[in-house]
């Protein structure tokens, strides 16, 4: 992408002599130069500020439009897929990092983003929530572009901090981005409705990353994933679909392509169970040599006859229900034993979205089957966290075996 900066500055005023526009651009202004001194490159930054104790101009650098900047990269409209994600986890990483400082942007829209110095960086601090800025909202005010504006936003009783709102609209803004629209459509992002499809700019990449989309756009501020966790998914979902695996479709074919017509308990049981074959397969080609001397579950156990996880006390499962914890799916796969007397377990517990994955070896003698080595990690069971806790688990198990070498079965 090209970049504009020395095209001559670009100097900023105030709007109006309203005492509340007046008091955000004195706020915006400072804060946004503090920023700037403080060496924030995700922030477009401001070149010189009137030193007045309520600076009535500031200048920032000539910046293109994000979204010009990814359709002249691109060569097309709309935009590949996979710059547009690329663009906005970098997005994400930065208002992260606001976040960090108790600072919410309140007003992320494409309009306000930009391409500067090979980069993808923030504008228009206008409206943002600063720590200790006094309070500049009406009660009721609706705070944020209107298209692109959480619904928590809306109607506000009190001054609050807005990071959820944030992931929200930014959630919004990649939609319009990879779509080449002008406006989103409304509400939840959920992964079943035709309006929120993404398969035909990505195939099964596109289809990957709306669950995260649908997680960023939940109703209730405390059920949306952070800015954080956004940007995380954001980035796994790039490694795990590099550069030239990320192309439009026009017919779909596939099984992965039914899953948004699944009900949700049978689609987040079907993808934590996909997610283990690979595991159990790596384990028995280090243990056997073979990577079929595996054991599925038969009939609804969910575990192979005679096999079990045997750590479950260090693993600190939450309590869901007066019984301890109930998960709503559980599935196990083990490997045979092999002639040290050691097999290697993967399993996963589903609640809700969220896939707990455990990973042991035991040792099995004629006696006792004991427990040598467990882990768990976690992962939203749709999204790119899931396969990545799977493959931190199987790294772990596979550098823990490789210290003692087979045996020949």
């Amino acid at each position: 992408m090209s970049t504009l900066r020395g095209q001559g500055p670009v100097l900023k005023r105030p709007r109006n002599n309203h005492p509340t526009a007046l008091a955000r651009f004195h706020e915006e202004a400072r804060q946004m130069a503090a920023l700037t001194a403080a060496g924030e490159h995700g922030v477009l930054p401001v070149l010189d500020i009137d030193k007045a104790a309520a600076p009535e101009w500031f200048v920032m650098p000539q910046a293109r439009l994000l979204a010009d900047a990814l359709r002249e990269r691109s060569g097309q409209e709309p935009p590949c897929l996979r710059d547009v994600v690329a663009s906005i986890a970098d997005i994400a990483e930065t208002l992260g990092r606001l976040s960090d400082q108790e600072i919410a942007h309140r007003d992320i829209k494409p309009a306000n983003l930009f391409w500067l110095d090979q980069r993808p960086v923030v504008g228009d601090f206008g409206i943002a929530a600063w720590p200790r800025r006094p309070a500049l909202t009406l009660t009721g005010e609706n705070i944020g572009p209107m298209y692109f504006i959480a619904p928590e936003m809306r109607e506000r009783q009190k001054p609050a901090r807005d990071f959820p709102a944030d992931v929200w609209s930014l959630a919004k803004t990649l939609f319009v981005l990879a779509h080449g629209l002008k406006y989103p459509p409304e509400g939840t992002h959920y992964v079943q409705g035709p309006e929120f499809d993404l398969w035909h700019l990505g195939g099964n990449a596109g289809l990957r990353l709306a669950p995260i989309l649908e997680a960023a756009t939940a109703y209730r501020p405390r059920d949306r994933i952070s800015m954080t966790d956004f940007c995380t998914e954001l980035r796994l979902w790039l490694d795990q679909h590099p550069e030239g695996t990320v192309n439009a479709q026009t017919f779909r074919k596939g099984f992965e392509v039914m899953e948004p017509v699944f009900a949700q308990y049978e689609r987040y049981g079907a993808a934590l169970r996909r997610l283990l074959p690979e595991a159990a397969r790596q384990f028995a080609q280090q243990l056997h040599g073979s990577p079929d001397l595996w054991d599925a579950p038969e009939g609804d156990r969910g575990r192979p006859e005679g096999v079990k996880l045997l750590g479950e006390e260090q693993y600190d499962f939450p309590i869901n229900s007066n019984e301890g914890m109930e998960p709503d799916d559980f599935w196990l796969l083990s490997t045979r034993v092999d002639s040290a007397g050691r097999r290697a377990v993967i399993a996963g517990v589903l609640l809700g979205t969220d896939a707990l994955l455990i990973a042991e070896i035991q040792r099995v003698d004629q006696n006792a089957v004991v427990l040598e080595n467990g882990w768990r990690r976690d992962g939203h069971v749709l999204m790119p966290s899931a396969q990545a806790a799977r493959d931190e688990l199987m790294a772990l198990v596979s550098a823990k075996l490789s210290q003692t070498p087979r045996l020949t079965d």
